[in-house]
């Protein structure tokens, strides 16, 4: 008997998957079509993978340690939204165990507590190209704003700003439907 895969909705993927031996034990995740030939101890499933691009992943990454950055991670882990917040260790440039979690279209809040670290970010760039960024600025002139577009933000905040600002782009990014591809 075939176990129904998790509700899922989005983009699906296909593969091929050949499994020998006992078939009774199939995976929870096998749907589709059962061919099998007499006597022969291969079976071929047509697997369909669905996943969710509206359940994203949240994340907070500072560019160097510092008493700012830890204050503010800990307000945005105080809001009910942010509560799975997962806070990167500082400096990593994204190569920390935490950030294998990190998917294309996850939320990425940046925080640049002073403005090396905010040129920092701009250095490493390419790396937050497929994450939809949060940018925290340290200061609000015009030159580091102007500038902050570079890293291509959805929403860009201050460090002496309180989070609830952060908190309501959440909740607009989580109610957001996906816009469905033309082709499949």
């Amino acid at each position: 008997m075939f176990h129904s895969p998790p509700t899922f909705v989005s983009q699906t993927f296909h593969y091929l998957t050949v499994f020998r031996g006992n078939f009774t034990n199939t995976p929870p995740f096998v749907l589709g079509t059962l061919f099998a030939y007499h006597n022969v101890s291969v079976v071929y499933f047509f697997q369909t993978y669905t996943y969710d691009h509206n359940a994203m992943n949240l994340f907070f990454y500072a560019n160097s340690k510092s008493e700012a950055a830890e204050q503010y991670a800990q307000q945005l882990l105080q809001k009910e939204v942010l509560a799975s917040l997962i806070v990167l260790l500082e400096g990593s440039c994204l190569n920390c165990n935490q950030s294998l979690k990190l998917r294309n279209g996850d939320v990425l809040i940046l925080f640049a507590a002073t403005e090396q670290d905010f040129h920092d970010f701009l250095l490493i760039n390419d790396k937050f190209a497929e994450f939809r960024v949060i940018l925290v600025l340290p200061n609000s002139t015009l030159q580091i704003v102007s500038i902050s577009h570079i890293l291509k933000p959805r929403f860009i905040s201050f460090a002496d700003k309180h989070v609830s600002d952060i908190e309501k782009v959440i909740i607009r990014m989580q109610n957001q439907k996906e816009i469905q591809p033309l082709c499949q």
